[in-house]
């Protein structure tokens, strides 16, 4: 009797324990299953960001549309009232460019400048305080270890508009849409230069100060012999019917890839 017993025990015991082979299954499943979760997941957070980048880029485009219907003006280029300013009057330029001739120079902050000119604009500053703020916060393109802006006059932290992707969101001007540069030349330039002089663009009162007095806006990305990527400085967008428009460069922050760039207002994209 008790031997009969030790032998159905252990035949119970066979019976409970996994083969390596039901094993081996067990854990493709469990595999299979968690990168399908992960793929799911990933296509669920690209697509909150893509969802959050619209609503952020829709925002900012009905505010500048309440502005430009309640008061019937043309939105002004440009500001003159500079925040870190002290000792003259600064000439800001409020536009999708990059600030000087190379691409090492830091692309203005746009709509950071947008909505600092529009501060007084109680339809922009209503729009902008609605906005989350994961996608609101105070920005400079170029600041120290510190935090502070490494040059006062250029562009000093100022409140800025982001994509869900964790890029600015870029404003563009009729002034200073399309491309502003081609084969390393400033447009009607026939000096080796590789920007556009500002005051060949706008006309400025006398007396005043130019924050910077080059800007570029080109839509070619550049491969260094190290292998970096030198990032385009725009869309290349020309404004509809002289309007200005809102985008983000998408999810891989280049501009110059225009199939993922996020429009309300759709732009005439010009050819370099």
């Amino acid at each position: 009797m008790a031997t009969t017993r030790r032998s159905g025990s252990g035949k119970l015991a066979a019976r409970a324990a996994f083969t390596l082979l039901e094993l081996l299954i067990v854990i493709a499943i469990i595999t299979l299953l968690a990168a399908i979760s992960l793929a799911i997941g990933a296509k669920v957070l690209s697509g909150g960001r893509q969802t959050l980048t619209e609503n952020v880029v829709r925002v900012m485009d009905t505010a500048l549309n309440s502005y430009i219907t309640d008061g019937g003006d043309r939105v002004p280029d440009a500001l003159v009232e500079h925040p870190a300013s002290s000792g003259g009057v600064r000439w800001q330029p409020v536009a999708d460019v990059r600030r000087g001739d190379r691409y090492d120079d830091e692309m203005v902050n746009s709509s950071g400048w947008f909505i600092y000119q529009m501060k007084d604009v109680s339809s922009v500053t209503s729009a902008v305080s609605g906005l989350a703020s994961k996608v609101v916060r105070q920005y400079s393109p170029r600041v120290g270890a510190d935090g502070e802006p490494l040059e006062t006059y250029g562009q000093p932290l100022i409140t800025t508009a982001f994509d869900g992707f964790g890029n600015p969101i870029r404003y563009v001007h009729p002034t200073f849409d399309g491309v502003l540069m081609e084969d390393g030349r400033a447009l009607g330039d026939d000096s080796n230069g590789g920007g556009v002089e500002l005051r060949d663009l706008v006309s400025i009162a006398s007396g005043e100060q130019f924050a910077f007095d080059t800007i570029r806006r080109n839509m070619k990305t550049r491969k260094e012999s190290s292998g970096t990527i030198k990032v385009a400085d725009s869309d290349g967008g020309l404004c509809p019917n002289n309007r200005p428009y809102f985008y983000s460069a998408g999810a891989d922050g280049d501009p110059s890839t225009t199939d993922d760039n996020v429009y309300i207002t759709k732009p005439q994209v010009q050819a370099e």
